[in-house]
């Protein structure tokens, strides 16, 4: 059955809710009869569960001893964790043994058990055997399922085993059968006989939702449970086909020199046409002719020498998955292994036993089994003993693991008609589960103090010190030479100490010894001649044995337990002991938990602090000679800088032989682009790299059947060899396997951008508290404090409406002290994160780095560029604009997708190639450039949040046209038409790049190919094209929001009349003013004051920044917008304001600003930019939104809430207060009148919460606009309606109340004393409060002397 998208949803469905059933059952068990509560962390005392019979009790107390167990193993972790810990164990045990006995029952391993519950074959003859011994038939029943159990745990321990502490508890009768229900369903029914099946299982019992919180508390795992949660992501069997054909399979068809039926069955091994298999000794001859002119298909076909490869048992054939998750790669090699078994067998009889390279101690084959039948019945076993390896930080994969090679090993005794009574045992399986050893002090003091000799106990305690970062660095932790240095160690110490023996053997005063050196170890126990060093770890696992044996009563679980985790933690060691032929994986792609990423920086310097890298860096030390890795991974070490050194690896000192280039959507659930390939540990000296198979942009459900093509095919139109010097060309060494030699040429005979043209600087890293909108901030402190930044955004190269402003006052000194505070290591030295200060506020050009698609925008003079929004720095600005133009090319997006990753940090920008191009080619590229700028400020004037901002009708008045359809006919049709103007003028800049780079046909083709995937470039970020409805409905929100920002003077009413001249736009590289041009402004370019505004102006100003919902109040809202309507449209303002409703969808005017859905909602939207919501019209409401008064943000002081209550809110009142009692003293009211009656009772009693929420916020409530909208907002949160936005304000101000901001003014305000406190102490929050007076410097400490001192005598 093929796993399509439907059938795994249905799965994930089962997996989910399966998982939510038995959580809530444990829980329940822990705390309603075992005493254990998860939520609180509580644990009631033994003495007290009277209710529990007597093997309930024991299951109490064992629960004790686990947990106490757990919690000196993590000290880390309190007893919540550790009893959420125990209950998810509880559950996937459980879950995992069902659906292991559903397997076999499927595949006939098992007779039927589960399907038909009650009325299954094996219970009805398991019941009639045990008559009514095992009570009802419930009971019955679950006692059959602890037989099965038992049985299969001869077998599979690992997964069985009743006596873990992963399986004490069992559901209850009911969740049981509801659980079976769920698994017996129709639609799972098929999947039970699929390896994939519990593989999937294994990947959707963590949600997506689990993930997504682990990543919202924290950027990088916190322990090794996250760590295991956020990378398990299921590997689909075409990648685990296609790394184990060119690994195992490979391995095989080299040794047999192509002799293998593996040749014909592993689909995905890649073979040359010309293969040529060289003898034992003999080496590949000389190329005498040039293949710099092959093509792709001429290279193809090019001999390729195959070095010799001696045959090996398959016996010593080893295959590692360093991080095996549900052994999805072991299924198929097992299917691998056993054709090798087979044909070996074979080869043995034809070749003689001398054929084969084994070890001594391992006899031939055919000495080994009396017949053929015989070898293949053992094969399963020994493929499951002996050749296939897996570790896992995570226990519940370590169960699926096994359980996975179990059932693949029984389906082929299943196959060879065996008897289960007939097959045999497996006794041991190599799948380990990588964790710490027991952390039990006392029980390891014990322990080892009971060891002889006495060094015994002390390498036994120095190794479960190296233990303990097991949990988290899993495979990565170089245990094997830890202990060697250990043992090594030991070793040198004890030739001291026999050479001091015989050194006090000799003296003349035997009897007189002089003082020694004290060792690091106890050698007292120790003969001169002992033979302990070839047998240690044999003698410390016997004794770990029998000290789990001879446990006593009162403390047996637990030391039964830490026999157990320590035995566990030996055969991990063991396992890193060997070398293995062949490593195959799905390592973690993405941050390493602190811990690992201090064994990644100590043991793999070489890997960029990056997961996967350190894991291939590890497998090719675990490699034998000649061995093949086999991984699947993030494809950002293809192009990111920062993986140089991995690719100098690939290149230089290792043999990468096949690579698949996915892209995105091959792992499930993964948001990553992935590439599979095949590396080896011979590094050969061969000119091509590959074959590469490019998959990037083929449909996710098409990758398959593309890969399958290509490696059977060889297509040169997606299959690629390369040369190492393509690569070495470029800077830092990109795999850009598919770019052609003639391109190569064309960048590498260029100048570079850095130094040659620009300055390619990285700017400032503040944090984001010191950011604001530019609408948020005083704007008399634009001069002075407030710079504008540049911070990337959305796709929208030559031009990005501004939005964001930092907090520079006194050059930025509150940022650099935060910086400094914040990062300590920095020694004083701001200049870390505050790079290139030098370079502020000069013109030049920008680019945002977190975006896949290069797009470049002007810089105006005045900006500081920062992490995000990076900067260059023309050397002459008069190459701005040619600059401009060139880098927003095809021909850069296309150096750039062979040479950078998603992230295009200033190292990827500063080599940009800038070719060769005459002066007249150069001032073309600048004209065309220059079209587009002036296109898009044009249009970056309609957008209202930009600084560019005029009107919303792209420099039209309103009054020229009659209606909102006419007006959007109009900017439809101009839209259109400066699109197509764009569209021109970017063919024309590529063209003329492309042509002068004199670059082949099949070059531009795939250049342009590559572009056409980009996002059209549109004239403004906002599209005025596409549905009628949609665009219309956009207008007119626009104008009801500009129109709202004149009636407060925010927005100049007379450019919409005609009544001002709009004015030219300015140079794209000239300072931005202070206020957009569309603002009412006074002379000096400031927002207008009342005496700035001439008396006939032609719009009734309301200066107090305050509106109201109430009908026939002066500053009503609905009638102040009709006000404004009328002066632009006059006779028309009525047909405008119908027309308005139509295309928003309200009845009136009044129901779109009443209702927080509409009017609000959207205004939040448009004013929420750059990870920052700053809404600037206020709706502060009563509980049901009966009278509602808007603020204007920039307007605010300490006096508006009163102004609210005096001005507004007491006159309403007391009119509703005089209804109010006029209607009560009418007698005989009618039906309305008493609903009328209820109406105002409700109405008075809401304002009066209203006047006394406004009251008590106005007493502490010092608003300044330097703290921002969401800070200055947040007392109010309770008077806004809209859940958002309430929700986001409620959350402010509980982290206000908690000081998280104590930067903000208002919290100085309002909690004074707390923040002069803690200004004693933190510098930047002094600075930020200008209370540098009462800040402390913290005392010197003094340096520790060097060297040791004399001990008295």
């Amino acid at each position: 059955m093929a796993y399509d998208q439907n059938t795994r949803n249905r799965l994930q469905r089962f997996v989910s809710e399966a998982r939510n059933l038995l959580s809530g059952e444990f829980t329940r068990q822990f705390q309603q009869k075992y005493g254990l509560d998860a939520s609180s962390g509580e644990v009631s005392e033994l003495k007290r569960m009277v209710h529990l019979n007597d093997r309930e009790m024991e299951t109490a107390r064992m629960l004790r001893d686990t947990l106490a167990h757990y919690m000196a193993s993590s000290p880390s972790g309190g007893k919540r964790e550790c009893l959420e810990r125990m209950i998810r164990e509880q559950a996937f045990t459980v879950l995992n043994r069902l659906c292991a006995l559903r397997m076999a029952e499927a595949r006939e391993i098992i007779i039927e058990s589960l399907s038909r519950t009650y009325n299954s074959k094996g219970f009805q003859l398991y019941a009639r055997l045990a008559g009514t011994a095992l009570g009802e038939t419930g009971d019955a029943y679950r006692t059959y399922i602890f037989s099965l159990f038992d049985e299969l745990s001869l077998d599979l321990p690992v997964l069985f085993d009743r006596f873990s502490p992963q399986g004490y508890l069992f559901p209850g009768e009911g969740v049981l059968l509801e659980l079976l229900a769920m698994m017996n369903d129709s639609e799972l029914s098929p999947l039970w006989v699929e390896d994939e099946t519990i593989g999937w299982i294994y990947q959707y019992f963590n949600s997506l939702d689990e993930r997504r919180q682990m990543r919202s508390e924290s950027q990088a795992p916190r322990n090794s449970r996250e760590l295991a949660v956020r990378n398990q992501f299921f590997t689909p069997r075409y990648v685990v086909e296609f790394l184990t054909d060119n690994t195992l399979g490979r391995l095989w068809y080299e040794m047999t020199r192509g002799e293998t039926q593996l040749k014909d069955s592993c689909s995905y091994l890649v073979r040359r046409p010309q293969e040529i298999f060289l003898a034992a000794g003999e080496e590949a001859p000389e190329t005498e002719a040039s293949t710099d002119d092959l093509s792709q298909e001429e290279m193809l076909q090019q001999a390729v020498y195959i070095p010799y490869r001696p045959l090996k048992d398959p016996r010593e054939i080893l295959m590692l998955d360093p991080a095996c998750g549900s052994m999805h790669f072991g299924l198929y090699a097992f299917d691998l292994y056993e054709k090798i078994y087979e044909e070996a067998w074979d080869l043995e009889s034809q070749l003689g036993s001398q054929a084969f390279e084994r070890s001594e101690n391992l006899q031939p084959l055919q000495q080994t089994y009396a017949s053929r039948e015989e070898f293949l019945r053992d094969v399963p076993r020994l493929i499951v003993e002996g050749n296939i390896h897996g570790v896992d930080i995570d226990s519940r994969a370590v169960q699926i693991a096994g359980l996975s090679l179990w059932l693949r090993a029984q389906r082929s005794w299943l196959r060879q008609g065996l008897k289960p009574q007939q097959r045999p045992q497996i006794r041991k399986s190599n799948v380990v589960c990588a964790e710490p050893m027991p952390g039990e002090k006392g029980m390891l003091e014990d322990f080892a103090g009971k060891l002889k000799p006495r060094v015994l106990g002390q390498l036994v305690e120095m190794i479960f010190d190296k233990m303990q970062l097991a949990g988290e660095a899993g495979s990565l932790l170089k245990i094997e030479e830890e202990i060697e240095e250990a043992l090594n160690l030991a070793r040198e110490e004890f030739q001291k100490e026999i050479q001091i023996r015989n050194e006090d053997r000799s003296t003349l005063f035997p009897d007189i010894i002089p003082p020694r050196q004290a060792s690091l170890f106890d050698f007292t126990d120790l003969g001169d001649k002992t033979r302990f060093w070839n047998c240690a770890e044999e003698r410390l696992l016997d004794a770990l044995r029998e000290y789990a044996e001879q446990a006593e009563d009162t403390d047996a679980v637990q030391k039964r337990l830490f026999a157990q985790d320590a035995a566990r933690g030996f055969a991990f060691i063991d396992l890193f002991r060997k070398r293995y032929d062949v490593v195959l994986m799905n390592p973690p792609f993405g941050d390493a938990t602190v811990a690992t990423l201090k064994v990644i920086r100590i043991a793999y310097q070489e890997c960029a602090d990056n997961l996967y890298v350190a894991f291939h860096s590890r497998a090719l030390r675990l490699l034998s000679l000649g061995g093949f890795i086999g991984m699947i991974s993030s494809r950002t070490f293809v192009t990111y800088r920062v993986f140089e050194g991995f690719r100098e690896n690939l290149l230089h000192k290792s043999r990468l032989t096949c690579f698949a280039d996915f892209g995105w959507g091959v792992l499930d659930g993964a948001q990553v682009e992935t590439a599979a390939y095949v590396t080896s540990g011979i590094h050969e000296h061969s000119e091509f790299l590959g074959p590469f198979f490019r998959l990037l942009s083929v449909p996710v459900d098409k990758k398959e059947e593309e890969l399958l093509t290509g490696v059977y095919w060889l297509n040169p139109t997606k299959t690629f060899l390369a040369r190492k010097s393509l690569f070495t060309r470029l800077p830092g060494s990109p795999l850009c396997y598919w770019s052609s030699p003639r391109f190569v040429d064309a960048i590498f005979n260029a100048n570079s951008l850095h130094p040659s043209f620009a300055e390619v600087g990285l700017g400032a890293s503040p944090h984001s508290f010191f950011f604001r909108t530019w609408w948020e901030v005083p704007f008399y402190g634009m001069d002075y404090r407030w710079k504008r930044i540049c911070r990337g955004g959305d796709y929208s190269p030559y031009h990005r409406p501004n939005t964001l402003v930092i907090d520079w006052e006194r050059d930025g000194a509150a940022v650099k002290q935060y910086i400094l505070q914040k990062y300590p290591y920095l020694n004083g030295n701001y200049g870390w994160k505050i790079q290139d200060e030098d370079k502020y506020g000069q013109p030049g050009l920008t680019w945002g780095k977190r975006n896949e698609r290069f797009n470049v925008q002007s810089m105006p003079a005045g900006h500081i560029f920062t992490d995000e929004g990076q900067g260059i720095i023309p050397n002459n600005i008069s190459d701005a604009i040619f600059l401009l133009g060139y880098l927003n090319s095809s021909f850069v997006a296309y150096y750039l997708n062979l040479t950078s990753g998603l992230q295009k940090h200033y190292v990827y920008i500063r080599p940009i190639p800038i070719v060769r191009l005459t002066n007249t080619s150069q001032n073309l590229i600048a004209s065309a450039t220059l079209i587009i700028v002036t296109i898009k400020q044009k249009w970056s004037s309609v957008i209202e949040t930009s600084s560019d901002f005029l009107m919303p009708t792209v420099q039209i008045p309103y009054r020229l046209f009659d209606s909102l359809k006419s007006l959007y006919m109009r900017l439809t049709s101009l839209f259109t038409k400066d699109s197509m103007l764009i569209s021109s003028s970017r063919r024309e800049i590529d063209e003329i790049v492309l042509v002068e780079t004199e670059l082949s046909e099949e070059d531009i083709g795939e250049i342009q190919g590559l572009v056409s995937d980009y996002p059209p470039d549109t004239p403004c970020l906002v599209s005025y094209s596409g549905n009628e409805a949609e665009v219309l409905a956009t207008i007119t929100r626009d104008f009801t929001s500009y129109i709202i920002g004149t009636i407060f003077g925010r927005w100049d009413i007379c450019y919409a009349i005609g009544a001002t001249t709009i004015k030219e736009l300015p140079d794209p590289f000239t300072p931005l003013p202070v206020c957009p041009p569309g603002m009412l402004q006074n002379k000096k370019g400031l927002p207008a004051s009342p005496q700035d505004v001439p008396e006939d102006y032609p719009l009734r100003i309301s200066w107090s920044g305050i509106l109201v919902d109430d009908e026939g109040q002066p500053e009503d809202i609905v009638n102040r917008v009709r006000e404004a309507i009328e002066v632009i449209w006059k006779e028309k303002a009525g047909d405008i304001e119908q027309e308005a409703c139509e295309l928003l969808g309200v009845d009136s005017l009044r129901g779109y600003f009443r209702k927080p859905g509409n009017f609000f909602a959207e205004h939040l939207k448009r004013y929420s930019k750059s990870r920052r919501q700053a809404p600037i019209y206020w709706p502060l409401s009563t509980d049901s939104g009966s009278y509602t008064l808007w603020l204007y943000y920039q307007r605010l002081s300490d006096q508006t809430l009163y102004r609210c209550v005096n001005d507004y809110i007491e006159p309403k009142l007391k009119q509703v207060m005089d209804s109010t009692r006029q209607l009560r003293q009418k007698t005989g009211r009618s039906r309305q009148e008493e609903r009328d009656l209820e109406e105002l009772v409700i109405m008075e009693q809401e304002l009066l919460e209203f006047r006394d929420e406004l009251l008590r916020v106005a007493a502490s409530w010092k608003p300044d606009l330097n703290d921002g909208v969401q800070i200055t907002a947040a007392p109010l949160w309770k008077l806004f309606r809209f859940p958002k936005w309430r929700t986001t304000l409620k959350e402010t101000w509980g982290k206000l109340e908690k000081g998280d901001y104590d930067w903000a003014h208002l919290a100085y305000s309002i909690w004074p004393e707390r923040v002069k406190e803690k200004c004693k102490h933190d510098k930047s929050l002094a600075i930020a409060h200008d209370l540098e007076d009462i800040y402390e410097e913290p005392v010197a400490q003094a340096k520790k002397k060097g060297g040791r001192g004399k001990k008295n005598t």
